[in-house]
């Protein structure tokens, strides 16, 4: 398949007829129908029916799309890589955080760095590690700050702390507990990481290696959402010891979870580009906000 064929066969995909497909990319109808054809021959087998004009998708190209669609994800974050490299100097440090890294420890390190450097222009985004790591390599953020990842080709990742899952509970449950394990909240309701967050894929294959049914759990997108739920008495949860740095003590507990499950912290960077000064100078604040809360939460 050349390129043209798959922006063709992605348009037709999303657009669902050949007009459709041929406002998507500019082009006339009949030059739409050319490529389809062209690329239908070239693979040996429909991909489309034609029902009353509408084109409805073969099991072949309903599975082809699962991996053109990912490739066309990666088109667009070149694409946009090419118009950000033409943009001028003099934007602002810019840092992606992670949802709870920007609540719990981005504020903690920016205290120090903008004592140090008062006049500097800062924006801060909040989104997930894996997002992050996208906006660095599309040179949308000069910082990431996020949770452990699998490495890439094009990014650096410096560790700059640690922390581990923990239960939060309400104040009445498991309250002579100091200590638990994903064992002891079998038939409870838990509300946990999504498991293609990189905490919630550590937790899975906990209860997988320990053979635990994970069925019953309720998974959350946002981890302090899961502190809320827990302080209304709606079930525990298992999250990380940042998330909960700054939890009302007076309506959760927060137990330890056994055997303990630990994790890198990461402040990440594009590895092509050289990265500004202040991005050194605000990733040697984070490692000095992470070091603080590690000493609080292995206390």
């Amino acid at each position: 398949m050349r390129l043209r064929h798959i922006e063709i066969f992605h348009a037709l995909m999303v657009g669902g007829t050949v007009s459709a497909a041929a406002k998507l990319l500019n082009l006339t109808q009949p030059a739409v129908s050319q490529y389809l054809k062209s690329l239908e021959l070239q693979l040996g087998y429909p991909l489309f029916e034609r029902i009353r004009g509408r084109l409805i998708p073969t099991q072949e190209a309903q599975a082809l799309h699962t991996e053109v669609n990912n490739l066309h994800s990666q088109l667009d974050v070149v694409r946009q890589m090419a118009i950000n490299l033409k943009k001028p100097e003099g934007k602002p440090l810019r840092i992606m955080a992670a949802p709870a890294l920007a609540l719990e420890i981005v504020p903690r390190a920016l205290r120090s760095f903008l004592a140090e450097y008062p006049d500097a222009r800062i924006s801060i985004k909040s989104a997930y590690s894996k997002q992050a790591i996208e906006s660095l390599v599309r040179q949308e953020a000069d910082v990431g700050v996020v949770y452990q990842s699998a490495s890439h080709p094009l990014i650096d990742q410096q560790a700059i702390g640690w922390g581990e899952l923990v239960c939060v509970a309400p104040p009445g449950v498991l309250a002579r507990r100091t200590s638990v394990s994903v064992a002891d909240l079998q038939g409870m309701t838990v509300f946990v990481p999504e498991y293609q967050h990189p905490l919630g894929k550590l937790l899975l294959n906990l209860y997988r290696e320990q053979g635990l049914v994970v069925a019953e759990h309720i998974q959350i997108q946002q981890l302090h959402v899961a502190l809320n739920l827990v302080a209304e008495g709606l079930g525990v949860a298992i999250v990380d010891s940042l998330t909960v740095l700054s939890v009302d003590k007076r309506r959760v507990r927060v137990l330890s979870l056994q055997p303990a499950i630990r994790f890198n912290i990461s402040a990440a960077s594009l590895s092509t580009v050289a990265r500004p000064l202040l991005a050194d100078r605000l990733t040697a604040h984070l490692q000095k906000a992470m070091e603080a809360s590690c000493a609080g939460h292995a206390a």
